[in-house]
C-alpha cells in the first residue's frame, strides 16, 4: 500500500527510552553479535511521495529491531535466515522490500518512486504514418485495423497530431458496445463541439439545411426552435453533412470515429453516407476497428465490401511488434536499460509483439520490484527468479488490487459506459463528488488502468 508523506523512525520499536535498539542480539552468518547502544536516537525519516511499500514491511521495521540491524549490514539478504523466530520467517517474505526502505534512509538507494512503463515515444510504424500524411492532403478515408492492444488508438493519435499541425479542427466519437443514444460516435463528436456555443451561434449553425440534425440534440432543438421529432434517413443524413461541413469551417477537419467493430448499423449506413460525399465535405474521415471481431456476419462486414468495391477509402493494417522493435520499447521505458536481450527474448514470446501487453507487464514487474532504481541506473532481478504473468488479465487484476475499495468501485461503474467515460455523469452516477472521481482517476492514471486524451474541449479518459 502506500505511504505518501508520513513519516517513520526505521528502528523505533525494538527498545525503551533512548536505546532503540533495546540491545538485541542477532546470528549474523552464525555467530552472535551485539550491537551497541548508539549515542542517539535515529532521526524520522520523511518518505517522498510515490514512495510504494507493503504494509507487513513498515510493520516490520517498527518493531523488529533485528531486521533494521541485519538489512543494514546485509542488503542481499543472506543472512536474514539466522531470524528463526515466527516473525524472522515473516521477514524472509518482505526483505527486498524492508531492505529497499532501509538503505533509502542510509542514502545508499534512491527511493522507489512510481514510475510509467507506457512508452514515450512511437516505435516503428513509420509506413503507417506516411500512409496517414498522404491521406490527409488528400482528405482520403482512412481505416486502420488490427488486434485489441496492437496500437490502433496510437496511430488515431498520430493522425489528430497530424490534422493539428495542418490546422485541422477534430470531431472525435467513439463506439461502444451497447449505445445510449442513436449515432453515438456522431452526435457525441458533435456535441462535444458545440456544447459551449450561446444560443445566437447555435441557430446559426442550426439554420437552413442544418435544421432537421437538430432533433438529435433535443435540448439545441429547444434553443433554437428546430423540429424535434425525426426526420426520413436520407433528409437527416443531409442535415447531418450540412452540420459537418459548417463545423469543419475553411480549414477543414478531422473525423475520428474509434472501435466501429461496436458500432450499430444505423451509425455504419451514416458512415457510409459521410465517406461518399466527402469529396465537397473538407473532412478526412479516420476510422478504426478491430478486424479480428468483424465476422463474416458482422453489419460493418457489407459495409467495408460496397465502400471497397467503389474504392472509397484506404486501409491501414497494424500488426504486432518484431523483436527488434520491443527491445526498442524496453530502452525507451527504462532509459537506455540494456541486457544483451535476454529479458526481451522473453518479453517478446509472452507477448507476441502487442505493445500494449508489453507496457501491462512491465508495470507490473515495476511494481513487485523486479526492475527498480539503483545509483540512476536501472536494474533486473536474474529471470530465475522473476514470475512473469501468465496473461494480461492477470495483469491487470493484480493492479486493480492495490486500488482503494472507492475507487474499485468507480472504475467498474465507469467500465459500463463502454471503453470512455465522462466525468460528470460518473460522479452523478455513483453519487459522489467530481473530486472523487478525480482522486479515481489519478488512481487509474498512475496504475495504467485509464488512459487520457486531450482534446479541444477538455480531456476525455478511457
Amino acid at each position: 500500500m502506500p505511504f505518501i508523506g508520513n513519516t517513520l523512525h526505521p528502528f523505533q520499536g525494538g527498545g525503551t527510552g533512548s536505546n532503540p535498539v533495546g540491545g538485541a542480539k542477532v546470528n549474523l552468518g552464525g555467530s552472535s553479535a551485539h550491537r551497541p547502544k548508539p549515542s542517539m536516537d535515529f532521526p524520522p525519516v520523511a518518505l517522498p511521495p510515490g514512495l510504494f511499500v507493503a504494509e507487513s514491511s513498515t510493520h516490520l521495521l517498527r518493531s523488529h529491531t533485528a531486521l533494521a540491524i541485519a538489512a543494514m549490514s546485509d542488503p542481499q539478504g543472506s543472512r536474514a535466515t539466522s531470524l528463526g523466530s515466527r516473525r524472522g520467517r515473516r521477514v524472509l517474505q518482505d526483505w527486498p522490500d524492508c531492505c529497499m526502505r532501509l538503505r533509502h534512509w542510509s542514502g545508499t538507494i534512491e527511493p522507489m518512486i512510481s514510475h510509467s512503463a507506457v512508452c514515450p515515444v512511437r516505435i516503428g510504424r513509420d509506413r503507417e504514418v506516411e500512409a496517414l500524411l498522404r491521406n490527409v492532403v488528400s482528405r482520403r478515408t482512412t481505416f486502420v485495423t488490427g488486434p485489441a492492444g496492437v496500437g490502433k488508438s496510437q496511430l488515431s493519435s498520430e493522425a489528430l497530431r497530424i490534422a493539428e499541425e495542418l490546422g485541422l479542427g477534430n470531431l472525435i466519437g467513439h463506439c461502444t458496445p451497447e449505445p445510449a443514444i442513436p449515432f453515438e460516435p456522431f452526435v457525441n463528436a458533435i456535441r462535444r463541439r458545440i456544447r459551449t456555443m450561446d444560443a445566437a451561434t447555435l441557430i446559426e449553425l442550426f439554420g437552413g439545411g442544418a435544421s432537421l440534425a437538430a432533433a438529435l440534440f433535443p435540448d439545441v432543438a429547444r434553443e433554437v426552435g428546430a423540429p424535434t421529432e425525426p426526420a426520413a434517413q436520407a433528409d437527416l443524413f443531409a442535415a447531418i453533412w450540412q452540420l459537418l461541413f459548417r463545423l469543419g469551417g475553411d480549414a477543414g477537419t478531422i473525423l475520428l470515429v474509434e472501435d466501429l467493430h461496436w458500432a450499430d448499423a444505423d451509425t455504419l449506413q451514416l458512415l457510409a453516407y459521410l465517406i461518399r460525399e466527402s469529396v465537397d465535405l473538407g473532412m478526412w474521415i479516420v476510422a478504426t476497428y478491430r478486424d479480428d471481431e468483424v465476422t463474416r456476419r458482422h453489419p460493418l462486414t457489407p459495409v467495408l465490401a460496397d465502400l471497397a468495391r467503389e474504392r472509397h477509402y484506404d486501409e491501414v493494417q497494424l500488426h504486432p511488434l518484431g523483436r527488434e522493435e520491443i527491445g526498442a520499447m524496453v530502452r525507451a521505458i527504462f532509459e537506455e536499460f540494456d541486457d544483451g536481450g535476454e529479458f526481451v527474448d522473453v518479453l517478446y514470446e509472452r507477448t507476441d509483439g502487442n505493445p500494449f501487453f508489453v507496457e501491462e507487464l512491465l508495470k507490473v514487474l515495476i511494481e513487485r520490484g523486479d526492475f527498480y532504481l539503483h545509483a540512476g541506473d536501472w536494474i533486473r532481478k536474474d529471470l530465475s527468479v522473476i514470475e512473469m504473468p501468465s496473461s494480461v488479465r492477470e495483469t491487470l487484476l493484480s493492479r486493480t488490487r492495490s486500488m482503494d475499495q472507492k475507487s474499485s468501485e468507480l472504475l467498474h461503474l465507469a467500465a459500463l459506459d463502454g471503453d470512455r467515460f465522462d466525468v460528470p455523469v460518473l460522479a452523478v452516477a455513483a453519487d459522489c463528488s467530481f473530486d472523487r472521481v478525480e482522486e479515481m482517476i489519478a488512481q487509474g492514471l498512475n496504475l495504467q488502468l485509464l488512459t487520457e486524451r486531450r482534446e479541444v474541449a477538455g480531456s476525455t479518459y478511457m
